[in-house]
């Protein structure tokens, strides 16, 4: 008997546990039983976007008119690049060094003659003139003894003659020009300085602007490729192939005939292309490139909601000449006038109408609000329409199958 009366404390702390687990199950499943008919309201404040809406890599449209080189030669730049220029206004030259080169040579030339024949008496202009003579007479008097020593066949002493003609004909031409020199005139050495001047001119090509605009010596290829009316019509795979900015030509580089020099922006038209998905944007916003900040309009936005990128297109006010003159810019994109927020993607209801949140009010009634969901992201709304710290219903598909029973 002692025996058995030994085992009933252990049978009834085993019946009490049985007697607790089943007391807690149902307890569970009550309370899982309650929240699915009655869910609870959860709420969560909304907080001010950390992040720009877009933000990343901008492909630059311009309208520009490329200037070729007529010909080849050394740049000359009169205009800075990025200054502004007139219809008209010369902003180069193209220089041919070469020839410009021997051109100044024949004018110091020229220079050290007018001032040796200010100072050439006649009796040195005679003695000039008879020093030619003699010179053109010893050219004929070689020349014949070398046509003679050619039809007797005496191939050496013709070589001897020829060799002698050769050196007397040299002298005869220095000697021409030397007489030729002293016996200007004033008005013949100004006409020949006039006509060397004129000829140094032509050496240097003058380049003017056609139309009043921005000057732009950075060259990318891209030109007449990337147009702002084209904004519409670009495909995603052009605008991605647009990968670096060209380095602008300097001073005195060589070119080519043919070769693009430069190009006149319109700087009253320019368009920004941003590869985006999932953004929707307001009519204008506010554009941050580097330390300035721009407004911009937007022309077209990408707005689907699924992982295909789109392209959003923004028409920039007033742009500096840094952005005007580069290819590809680094930009951040913000609403004007707005106030953005962020909230779980969840509290967000899609509706005909637009889409909805419910925010709870101080007193705890719940309300609805319109949004305009500007971005989505990681289970992120960024919207528009609340306050910082507005309690948002993060739960309201339950609420609203609450609603309905």
């Amino acid at each position: 008997m002692n025996r058995k009366r030994r085992f009933r404390p252990l049978r009834r702390l085993l019946l009490l546990l049985i007697i607790v687990g089943l007391g807690y199950g149902l307890f569970s499943c009550s309370r899982l039983a309650y929240r699915t008919l009655f869910p609870e309201l959860r709420v969560q404040p909304a907080v001010l976007a950390s992040a720009p809406l877009l933000t990343g890599r901008a492909v630059v449209l311009r309208d520009e008119v490329v200037v070729v080189a007529g010909r080849a030669g050394l740049l000359n730049q009169l205009r800075e690049h990025g200054s502004s220029v007139s219809a008209g206004e010369i902003m180069f030259e193209i220089v041919d060094a070469n020839r410009l080169a021997a051109i100044d040579r024949q004018l110091a030339h020229e220079a050290e003659r007018m001032a040796t024949s200010q100072a050439q008496s006649p009796e040195v202009i005679t003695h000039l003139r008879t020093q030619l003579t003699a010179a053109q007479a010893a050219v004929r008097e070689l020349a014949a003894r070398y046509a003679h020593y050619l039809r007797v066949g005496d191939s050496a002493k013709a070589t001897r003659a020829f060799t002698e003609l050769r050196v007397a004909h040299g002298k005869a031409q220095a000697s021409r020009e030397e007489y030729t020199f002293a016996a200007r005139s004033q008005e013949q050495y100004a006409a020949r300085r006039a006509e060397l001047q004129n000829q140094r001119r032509q050496a240097i090509l003058a380049v003017t602007s056609p139309l009043a605009g921005v000057l732009n010596f950075a060259l990318d290829g891209w030109e007449n490729k990337l147009r702002v009316d084209d904004y519409r019509a670009l495909p995603l795979a052009t605008v991605r192939q647009v990968n670096r900015n060209s380095s602008a030509l300097q001073n005195m580089d060589a070119l080519q005939a043919g070769q693009v020099v430069g190009s006149i922006i319109d700087p009253r038209r320019v368009v920004l292309l941003m590869e985006a998905s999932s953004v929707a944007l307001g009519g204008a916003v506010k554009l941050v490139y580097g330390e300035v900040v721009l407004t911009a309009s937007v022309l077209s936005t990408a707005t689907n909601d699924g992982p295909t990128s789109g392209l959003v297109a923004l028409r920039v006010m007033e742009p500096p000449v840094s952005l005007l003159t580069t290819r590809i810019a680094q930009v951040s994109v913000e609403p004007q006038g707005e106030t953005l927020t962020e909230i779980p993607l969840r509290a967000v209801l899609t509706r005909e109408t637009g889409d909805m949140v419910y925010v709870q009010a101080a007193d705890g009634e719940l309300k609805e609000r319109t949004v305009l969901v500007r971005h989505r992201r990681a289970g992120v709304a960024v919207v528009s329409g609340l306050g910082a710290l507005e309690l948002v219903v993060t739960n309201p598909k339950a609420l609203l199958a609450e609603r309905r029973k």
